[in-house]
């Protein structure tokens, strides 16, 4: 990755329109709602996530990758690679807690986490990857993420996802 790879540019073409929402989800009800579709990726309960968490229009970005993965099938295959690649390592009950909370921070119909992890290579070395997740709602569902990884957690989480994942519909480079 160079240094151009960390240029940061929010497409909103794609967020504006998701936007709109009749409803309006306070800061407790979006963290618990997230807590909640995070306990269904845990458990690998992807029909739960597409069916309860996301919306049909979702969207997720990843920076600086410049990734964007739209579309209910493409965001599905994504869970279960992921699931495979980040979760598993994550998850408590498979060892060792590693995951550390910085902050988090709400506004209307929009949360964000800072957080970490101690995750493994294929070489078996670890490192500590740093993430910012920015979760917009909308009608009470999540409508995307935008995920800020650190250059390190960037070039491992790309490399896990394999080869075949980006030449699925719905996922993209930008």
């Amino acid at each position: 990755m160079s240094e151009a790879d960390f240029k940061v540019e929010i497409p909103d073409h794609l967020w504006k329109k998701q936007f709109p929402s009749e409803t309006v989800m306070g800061a407790q009800e979006m963290i618990d709602f997230n807590l909640e579709h995070s306990r269904k990726f845990m458990e690998g309960d992807f029909d739960g996530i597409m069916a309860e968490s996301i919306t049909d229009v979702a969207v997720w970005e990843f920076y600086p990758n410049r990734i964007r993965i739209s579309g209910k099938e493409a965001l599905r295959r994504y869970h279960e690679i992921n699931f495979r690649v980040v979760i598993e390592q994550i998850d408590p009950r498979n060892g060792e807690d590693t995951r550390e909370y910085y902050s988090t921070t709400t506004g209307p119909n929009m949360l964000a986490h800072e957080f970490s992890c101690v995750y493994t290579r294929k070489d078996g070395s670890t490192f500590r990857g740093y993430t910012n997740a920015v979760i917009p709602f909308a009608n009470g569902k999540m409508c995307g993420e935008r995920i800020y990884l650190d250059k390190e957690m960037a070039e491992w989480f790309e490399e896990g996802m394999g080869e075949e994942f980006f030449k699925l519909p719905g996922v993209e480079r930008f």
